[in-house]
């Protein structure tokens, strides 16, 4: 009985455990993968909405001038 629990279960029972560790490791990669994408995704959001704000004023004045 001994000999099957050390050379069955235990390294049964070692092979899932370090498959679990693997598992919540990659669980918290791509957690930070996630956010890292969310802020640049924002990040790039915001710059394009400023360029078309600046844009649309820079439009705006030439149109005050041409009507001039």
């Amino acid at each position: 009985m001994e000999t099957v629990l050390r050379w069955v279960v235990m390294p049964i029972a070692g092979f899932l455990w370090l498959m679990f560790v693997r598992q919540q490791d990659h669980a918290t990669q791509l957690a930070v993968l996630r956010t890292e994408t969310d802020m640049a995704r924002q990040s790039h959001d915001r710059e394009i909405r400023e360029i078309k704000d600046k844009l649309d004023k820079i439009l705006e004045k030439l149109d005050e001038k041409a009507d001039k």
